[in-house]
């Protein structure tokens, strides 16, 4: 990253920033009440520093705007190693990282408060374990149902949480197709049953909503090709979740480094 720049013959300011680098910079500015100048530095400073944290690369992959890592905050996990906290911003409501000290904690909450897209920074204790606790900012999230025995109504409260945390159209799928399994999402969700379909968004099964009930395919195209190799819909997972856990404890949701405070 270079400071703007200037030229004897172009005394107007030449903007290096991408339109995403301006909003984060803007948001800190306007947020921690500081010039633009060191709203820049800051900005340099955290994506230099989120670098360190070790669950970088997993938001990276789950987030829909991935300009958020630029001013997200490594909060130190108490055995040395960092983790990510990714502030709110677009439809990115909330967050929370999970430690397994108060003490890291509290330091984690008081890192926060103040920053740029942590507002109503708190700690809550695990609801799926007593030796976690939680430290929580943005929007109270509608709470998970404990158990996954009834999938349609779970497939859409953990569609609606993986949304809650700002996660793409294509993570929320995968993570719906692993734990429920392709065929009950797709009947929830009315998609087509053609498992090769690639005309939704982000190349995903087309919805078949505004087609009649009993239609299982968008086009004849699906319908025919299916027909053709009756293996594609025969080969496709049908097993549910039964995990009889939180939401948050599943991958996409929650982090797998900060499960009980350990990498795994």
């Amino acid at each position: 990253m270079r400071p703007a720049e200037y030229t004897s013959r172009e005394p107007a300011r030449i903007s290096i920033w991408s339109d995403e680098e301006d909003l984060v910079i803007t948001t800190i500015q306007d947020a921690e009440s500081v010039p633009r100048p060191e709203a820049i530095r800051r900005m340099q400073r955290r994506r230099k520093a989120s670098h360190l944290a070790v669950d970088r690369a997993w938001y990276a992959a789950r987030l829909d705007g991935a300009w958020l890592l630029d001013f997200s905050i490594p909060v130190r996990r108490g055995d040395g190693q960092f983790l990510l906290a990714v502030p709110i911003g677009e439809m990115r409501q909330g967050g929370d990282v999970w430690l397994a000290s108060l003490k890291a904690a509290e330091e984690a909450a008081e890192r926060l408060k103040g920053s740029a897209g942590f507002t109503n920074v708190r700690i809550e204790r695990s609801r799926t374990s007593d030796l976690l606790h939680v430290v929580r900012w943005g929007e109270r999230d509608s709470p998970i149902a404990e158990c996954c025995n009834q999938a349609k109504g779970h497939i859409a409260e953990h569609k609606a949480a993986g949304k809650f945390f700002g996660y793409s159209n294509s993570a929320i799928r995968a993570f719906l197709f692993e734990h429920f399994g392709r065929d009950a999402v797709v009947a929830a969700e009315r998609l087509c049953r053609n498992p090769h379909c690639s005309r939704g968004d982000n190349g995903g099964p087309r919805s078949i909503a505004h087609l009649r009930a009993d239609s299982l395919y968008c086009d004849n195209a699906c319908r025919m090709a299916t027909q053709r190799h009756p293996s594609l819909e025969k080969g496709t997972s049908d097993r549910q979740c039964s995990c009889g856990s939180k939401a948050h404890k599943f991958g996409f949701v929650r982090s797998p480094y900060q499960v009980e405070g350990r990498v795994r």
